[in-house]
């Protein structure tokens, strides 16, 4: 097959219009290529120029007779070419010790052979997950390809459960510390518009092969090629349990409810892929002699726009085919772009930068809290990406020596551990402590400010109760940092107003008064974990048979890496345990 890179087509293109661009960049006929082969790896849009925004693809194909080994080059107008590359997908087997994958015939892409260890195998070890969230599922589905039937420790409820509570703390405030947005089947990804970003380059086909696994499990084929792919909550919801219950197929089994305990060092693999919410247990790895140290993460607001303003600051007026609000049938319709996105940042020039996190289109700012007393925002999408308003984090990161030469408080990290342990806490309780203030602002409701005379309507932007709080920018003062977390957004949104007309016009005293159609809450502090825990080449931490993976622990970050790192780990416990490789 060969590899055609920057077909650009207009917007409104038919499939005739798609199939005669690529024929002509190659200069041969329609007919002399073989359309059965065609492969679309990759989708973006080209809007620089807003009169003409441009669908671009690349994609892989074969000539006419190449599949039955007559020719391999076109046989009209070979002469002029447009240079060609030949497309070698990389392929990711997951199956242990099985012989490279070979394209079946009639298939447009070269998939694993479906080749698995017996779930009757001698073998009597049978690892332990502890987590379900995206690492955990992933390294779930490949001990059960294998043939290892993993037992799975999920401190939070089924998925049909867990949604229940999410939807009646929304509407209630009433949390349940063990199943709420952070906690459950599915992890945090569950509730947050299941974003496929990835910034990495794709050199084994892993993360082809998470895509493919979601599609065959539910999602929408477009995840495969579409630049920034997501599946929406709604949907990943029925996603994840369709993969759950292949697991459970293939031998595995899932305890729900179940808080796993350190108990120190094991005979049994242990692969720990909790998330970066789970504050007790790493507080108990601490306390059992796992080397725990601290990472960076960031903390700001979340703020939100009218999608529609977003929309034409990227597009211009090439989505008003239709009057974008004022009646329930606006989307789906015959809108070739979709909600715009954007991704922003701002070097401050203090050594540090402010930038545009979890961005969602026509989504919503949830209430994401799962400790009492405390309060942490995100944001969530579902699948049409419907709702009238964007939203997008916009946060600064503060590093260890931020936080460990601040004279915030309060900072106890009293229990005995050794110095690098110590800093972890801190910056654990760093965050804990920004998450009461948020709380304690308006008892638990979503502190939120709108600009004078906005005509912003909080319940459309929200999933859960807020409060307007002019309180809000409080929540950052007095942290004893060497900087301004809210001067420094605030230079962020002015840079961000420039890139995206309309974003924030602000007054020099605070990021939240405006004069603009525009909404900030707070806070946003769960971007990523507070702490890390290192492993060795094998993927195994201090402690021996623990494995630690996913963002939790330091080793992901979104539902793409966090899944490729539970693969990568339990490849490797199952090149051990079949003593293979």
């Amino acid at each position: 097959m060969y590899r055609l890179n920057q077909v650009k087509l207009n917007i409104y293109h038919s499939d005739y219009d798609f199939k005669s661009k690529i024929a002509k960049l190659v200069k041969v006929g329609v007919a002399d290529i073989d359309w059965s082969t065609l492969i679309i790896l990759h989708k973006s849009i080209d809007a620089r120029d807003k009169k003409n925004i441009l669908f671009v693809y690349n994609v892989a194909f074969d000539f006419v007779g190449a599949r039955t080994g007559e020719h391999c080059e076109p046989a009209v107008g070979a002469d002029i070419i447009r240079p060609l590359k030949r497309y070698e997908p990389v392929s990711f087997n997951p199956i242990v010790g099985a012989k490279h994958c070979e394209p079946t015939v009639g298939t447009d892409t070269i998939r694993p052979q479906s080749v698995r260890a017996s779930s009757t195998s001698p073998n009597t070890i049978r690892p332990l997950v502890v987590g379900f969230g995206p690492a955990g599922i992933f390294a779930s589905y490949i001990f059960a390809l294998n043939g290892l039937r993993p037992i799975i420790v999920e401190r939070g409820k089924s998925l049909e459960e867990r949604t229940k509570d999410v939807e009646k703390f929304f509407d209630t405030m009433e949390l349940d510390e063990e199943s709420n947005v952070c906690f459950g089947e599915g992890g945090a990804g569950a509730f947050s518009d299941g974003k496929l970003n990835t910034n990495n380059k794709d050199k084994t086909g892993i993360y082809h092969f998470i895509l493919e696994t979601f599609v065959k499990f539910g999602a929408d084929e477009r995840i495969l090629y579409e630049n920034m792919p997501h599946i929406g909550t709604d949907k990943l919801v029925d996603v994840i349990k369709n993969i759950r219950d292949e697991i459970i197929k293939l031998g595995g089994e899932i305890h729900y409810n179940t808080k796993w305990k350190c108990t120190g060092s094991q005979d049994t693999p242990i692969v720990l892929a909790i998330g970066n919410s789970s504050r007790d247990t790493f507080r108990d790895l601490i306390e059992n002699g796992f080397d725990l140290k601290p990472k960076a993460f960031a903390i700001g607001y979340r703020v939100a726009h009218r999608q529609s303003m977003i929309d034409e600051a990227q597009y211009g007026g090439a989505r008003k085919t239709r009057p974008y609000e004022g009646s329930a049938s606006i989307r789906p319709y015959e809108d070739k772009l979709g909600p715009a996105t954007y991704k922003l940042t701002y070097d401050v020039g203090n050594g540090h930068s402010v930038y545009s996190f979890c961005m969602c289109p026509g989504g919503y700012i949830i209430n994401s809290s799962n400790y009492k007393g405390m309060l942490s925002i995100n944001g969530m999408s579902y699948n049409d990406r419907s709702g009238k308003y964007a939203n997008s984090a916009i946060v600064e990161t503060v590093t260890p020596e931020d936080i460990l030469g601040s004279q915030a408080s309060p900072l106890q990290a009293t229990t005995e551990c050794r110095p690098l342990q110590r800093q972890a806490l801190k910056m654990i309780e760093f965050q804990e402590m920004i998450e009461r203030r948020a709380f304690e602002l308006e008892k638990g409701f979503i502190p939120y400010v709108t600009s004078e005379g906005s005509d912003i309507c909080p319940e459309e932007v929200f999933k859960g109760q807020a409060k307007y709080s002019e309180k809000l920018k409080t929540v950052f003062d007095d942290l004893g940092l060497k900087f301004n977390i809210n001067e420094d957004i605030e230079k962020a949104l002015k840079h961000f107003n420039k890139i995206i007309p309309g974003f924030f016009s602000g007054s020099q005293a605070s990021p939240i008064q405006t004069t603009l159609p525009f909404l900030i809450a707070g806070v946003e502090t769960r971007t990523s974990s507070p702490v890390k825990l290192d492993r060795d080449e094998n993927y195994m931490c201090n402690v021996p048979n623990y494995y630690p993976c996913g963002e939790g622990l330091g080793h992901g970050g979104g539902i793409i890496s966090c899944a490729a790192d539970g693969i990568n780990v339990a490849m490797k416990i199952c090149e051990k345990t079949l003593k293979l490789g």
